[in-house]
Formats: structure tokens, C-alpha cells, sequence
């Protein structure tokens, strides 16, 4: 009897633990994300050096007047972009209505909030990181159409003049997020099924 209270002890704490880790990553992957939006509007993009706004918070707070489209080269593969879209990942669904922004931020809202609860609920942390990325990403892209009614994308990937639709950071965790998740049910979950199997 005692050695089921210690685990049951033990495995409370590794959730909370599991938990935490996978809600600060949360945290982090939207302000690194608003970060380098931040950065690329204000301190890259802005043509007139009195209208930069400085202060993050300030500009988190009050959003600013949207810069026009711009580009700079960084390497051949590479360019900094401007780009506001108001569709989905890499500028699908790119419809300029306000309507739009509100629909895709619910739908990507109730999305992430079905990630939440399966992220809480998985006794696996290479799971949840997977899905604390990916709700991160879509929280870092909510809080864009909300403020600006379009998502804030800067990164420009091109060969042989073949453009990849422009993305942001938080794209960037979506993707990876995702990948994880598939990874995570083919070779890890797909593994121990077999296992158990063949016990």
C-alpha cells in the first residue's frame, strides 16, 4: 500500500512538472514570436526614424500604424520581408475582410484549445512539447489578427527565383510541432503498441 501512495506521489509531481514545462514553453514560443515581429516592423521596416516605437511593451500595448511592404537581402536563399497576411499559414484563405481575421482567430483558438486539453491530459513530455509549440505558434498568430487584423510574416526563402510563401516564427513552431506529433504517433506510440503486442 505504501509503494502505491509513493508513486501515485511521484507521478502527481511528474505531471505538474510536465505541465509547467509545457505551459512556460507556451509563454515563451509567443514572446519570442511577437518579439521578432516587433523587431522586423519597427527596427528594420520603418522608414521614418520618429515613427519607431522602441519600447516592446508600448508597441504590444498600443499597436502601431502598419508599415507598407518592404524587402532586404540577407543572403541569396534569403530575404527579409514584409508581408501582412490575412489568411491562414504561408497566406492561404488571403481575404482582406475583417470577418476573415475574427473567423480564422476563433477557429485557430478552439484548435488550440483542444491541443490544451490533450496536451494537459499526455503522460508523454516529448508529446507535449510538441503540442505546447504548436499552441504557442497559433497563440503568437491570434494575437496578431487580433491586434492588426493580419498576421505579421517576415520570412522569405526563394531559389532559383521559386518563392516560399512568407512565414514568421511562430509558423515555424506549427510546423515543427506538427512533425513532432506525427513522429510521436509512428515511430514512439506506433513502438510501444508493438511492444505490447507482442508480450
Amino acid at each position: 500500500m505504501e509503494f502505491r501512495v509513493e508513486n501515485s506521489s511521484q507521478d502527481k509531481s511528474e505531471k505538474v512538472g510536465r505541465i509547467a514545462l509545457c505551459i512556460a514553453l507556451i509563454l515563451f514560443v509567443i514572446l519570442c514570436d511577437q518579439m521578432s515581429k516587433w523587431m522586423v516592423t519597427e527596427l528594420i521596416m520603418r522608414n521614418e526614424q520618429s515613427d519607431i516605437v522602441f519600447n516592446f511593451w508600448r508597441w504590444m500595448i498600443d499597436p502601431p500604424v502598419k508599415p507598407e511592404y518592404m524587402s532586404f537581402e540577407i543572403l541569396p536563399f534569403y530575404n527579409i520581408v514584409l508581408v501582412w497576411n490575412y489568411g491562414v499559414s504561408f497566406g492561404m484563405f488571403n481575404n482582406h475582410s475583417p470577418e476573415n481575421a475574427l473567423l480564422l482567430s476563433g477557429i485557430s483558438a478552439v484548435i488550440a484549445f483542444v491541443l490544451m486539453l490533450w496536451m494537459l491530459d499526455t503522460k508523454s513530455k516529448f508529446l507535449g512539447i510538441a503540442l505546447a509549440l504548436v499552441i504557442g505558434g497559433a497563440f503568437g498568430n491570434i494575437i496578431d489578427r487580433l491586434r492588426f487584423g493580419a498576421v505579421i510574416d517576415f520570412i522569405d526563402v526563394h531559389a532559383a527565383g521559386y518563392h516560399w510563401p512568407a512565414f514568421n516564427l511562430a509558423d515555424s513552431c506549427i510546423v515543427v510541432g506538427i512533425a513532432a506529433i506525427i513522429i510521436h504517433s509512428v515511430f514512439i506510440e506506433g513502438r510501444n503498441k508493438n511492444t505490447k503486442t507482442n508480450i
